[in-house]
């Protein structure tokens, strides 16, 4: 969404640029501290969000940020442990269907994919 609002208009690239700027925070800024104002920086910019942090990347990282936020499982809450298994399960499926799988790895991860570890 903020590349297609900093790149609207007819406007100077460094005005761009420089809108582009001031929509960032933290790591996306970081991501494109160090471009400068022309041109095929500013394209390059573009090109780093969007692979860091578009609509693809923030869905495989939605998923595994579930798994991650889950409460500490305790050995005597079978419920949980359920729905834990249930929410890798559908996590991993759509990872493997945005074309991530790789990006899973470890053995747990392979296992509740079905895949030989």
């Amino acid at each position: 969404m903020f590349l297609s609002l900093a790149g609207q208009g007819v406007e100077p690239t460094n005005i761009k640029m420089a809108r582009l700027r001031q929509m960032l925070t933290g790591t996306a800024l970081k991501a494109i501290r160090g471009l400068g104002v022309s041109e095929p920086e500013y394209k390059e910019a573009k090109e780093i969000l969007q692979s860091k942090f578009g609509a693809e990347q923030r869905k495989v990282q939605a998923y595994m940020d579930q798994i991650e936020k889950m409460p500490p499982l305790k050995s005597n809450d079978v419920q949980s442990l359920k729905r834990f298994d249930d929410l890798v399960r559908i996590a991993v499926v759509k990872v493997q269907l945005e074309g991530h799988g790789g990006e899973l790895g470890g053995r747990c991860f392979a296992w509740f994919a079905g895949e030989e570890v």
